[in-house]
């Protein structure tokens, strides 16, 4: 009784499949390779506009003058400009492909030819496409303008206005300091 109500609930991905046999992919890991590239000039092409719309010509040439290559791959001369949570999503995606490449391969090298294992590699990559095509729509989405460049000044706040709000913010706590309402009280 028990095994055929597993039975029942489980499902089967050689019966009913979402991807049939025919429409496998035959080099994942080439695949997962191009998106990543693709997702990496996406991105940097996306944070070079954002770190440089609120800058003048000659403030961008300052900041890019005798810039390392690892300066330039990390963005950190641009940490005013660009908000952390977008490199955050910078660094997820440097980290994320890699690893779904080597995954994808240990998966090949351990299993080899199982096809559960292949329909899993399979699901996987039209997952990541999937993904890739949703975020870069909704980046679209979200930062459109008509023209050639990206509505940026609609999400991101000048980087004088954010300073200056932080200098407020931190002169505030300096003037209750000097009022006394955070001194310590001895006996």
């Amino acid at each position: 009784m028990i095994n055929y109500i597993i039975h029942c609930i489980q499902w089967d991905y050689q019966y009913d499949p979402w991807i049939t046999a025919d429409e496998y992919n035959d080099h994942p890991v080439l695949s997962i390779f191009l998106l990543y590239i693709l997702a990496i000039f996406t991105i940097r092409q996306f944070l070079n506009g954002m770190g440089m719309h609120f800058l003048t010509k000659r403030q961008c040439q300052k900041k890019l003058r005798n810039a390392s290559l690892r300066e330039r791959l990390t963005y950190s001369r641009f940490r005013d400009e660009i908000p952390t949570g977008w490199m955050g999503i910078y660094w997820g995606i440097i980290i994320f492909y890699p690893s779904m490449m080597f995954l994808v391969v240990l998966f090949q090298l351990l299993y080899g030819t199982d096809p559960f294992i292949e329909y899993v590699i399979q699901l996987l990559v039209k997952i990541i496409l999937f993904a890739f095509g949703i975020c870069i729509g909704l980046v679209l989405i979200l930062f459109y303008a008509k023209g050639n460049s990206l509505a940026y000044d609609r999400w991101l706040v000048d980087p004088k206005t954010r300073k200056a709000k932080r200098i407020s913010k931190h002169k505030q706590g300096n003037f209750k300091k000097e009022r006394g309402e955070n001194k310590i009280k001895r006996d």
